[in-house]
């Protein structure tokens, strides 16, 4: 139901003392003209009542021509910036009981870039992103109303998250959890479904040789490609992404050193980095691993090397204006 929406400029004319005292509400919805229409319907039922207090006729006289003249809108226009807001807070509704507003905030807020949880979310999935980390990261990176893209659902923590935060969200997944994601694989182009240009692309693919065989046993399954496959793939996902011109990009992995030949460290957000040309470093957030993602075996292994990956990389990117 949320869109972006363009203002229409205003008609010039003569202020009325109706004007003058609906300006502060025109301002605020100019300011809203870049975020959701939901916001825009708030002020305009905001100042609808106004002119009801100030002329005590509840058919608002004097309101609709305010909305053509200030921002040439139709009656149906303003109509659907109102229902608009009214859907915005059913859905709340719906996710919170009988709680009108919902908290945008996340339950713990991290306060450096090292985001360490004790423990997650109870889920068994493997590679799965934890629904604080994500909600941490809508909080520091999108605003309500935002769109969110994730091509790599997995165990949908972006649509539970994206709920609880009133973020709209767009997932799809190359073989979907449930009815709630779509069906498709990235690495063929971009969603014919997704019409928007979302604010967030959000990318946890298959951690490469980690994750051989865990998803599928698909040949276009990341987690099945040799490691130049694997790279060439991810190219072509960043090039996707930066045809379309998503403003903001977040991709979660974990380097690959247990299951390579002879131990050897491949730092995977590194190499997206050189793939991104027109984007720049937002932040990198360190997310170390639960205990119990690693076992006594690997350790074991990997005591002659003395040193053991046991961490996740968050790295945003920003593109270049």
């Amino acid at each position: 139901m949320e869109q972006r929406t363009r203002l229409v400029p205003a008609r010039r004319r003569k202020l009325t003392a109706l004007d003058r005292e609906l300006d502060p509400y025109a301002q605020r919805i100019r300011q809203s003209g870049v975020e959701a229409i939901w916001k825009i319907g708030e002020e305009l039922q905001a100042a609808k009542a106004k002119v009801i207090e100030l002329t005590g006729d509840r058919r608002a006289p004097g309101f609709a021509q305010w909305t053509h003249h200030t921002f040439g809108w139709s009656k149906s226009t303003v109509s659907r910036y109102i229902k608009a807001s009214q859907q915005r807070n059913e859905n709340l509704k719906q996710i919170w009981g009988n709680k009108s507003v919902a908290s945008t905030q996340p339950t713990q807020w991290f306060t450096y870039n090292i985001w360490h949880i004790s423990q997650g979310d109870g889920k068994e999935f493997f590679g799965h992103f934890a629904l604080l980390h994500m909600k941490n990261l809508l909080y520091r990176h999108t605003q309500e109303g935002d769109l969110v893209f994730d091509p790599f659902a997995g165990s949908e923590t972006t649509i539970q998250a994206c709920q609880e935060m009133n973020r709209r969200y767009w997932v799809s997944d190359l073989i979907p959890q449930s009815k709630r994601a779509h069906r498709h694989n990235i690495l063929d182009g971009w969603p014919k479904g997704l019409k928007e240009t979302p604010d967030l692309a959000f990318l946890d693919p298959p951690y490469w040789i980690q994750a051989r065989g865990k998803y599928s046993d698909l040949p276009e399954d990341l987690g099945n490609m040799s490691l130049a496959d694997f790279y060439a793939a991810m190219r072509g996902l960043f090039r996707t992404l930066e045809a379309h011109k998503v403003p903001k990009i977040a991709a979660v992995i974990q380097g690959s050193q247990y299951k390579n030949e002879n131990h050897d460290y491949e730092d995977h957000i590194l190499e997206f980095a050189k793939m991104l040309r027109s984007y720049r470093v937002k932040m990198r957030y360190i997310l170390p691993l639960e205990s119990k993602q690693y076992v006594p075996q690997q350790v074991i292994v990997m005591k002659p090397i003395e040193c053991m990956v046991v961490h996740r990389d968050l790295v945003v990117w920003e593109r270049e204006k």
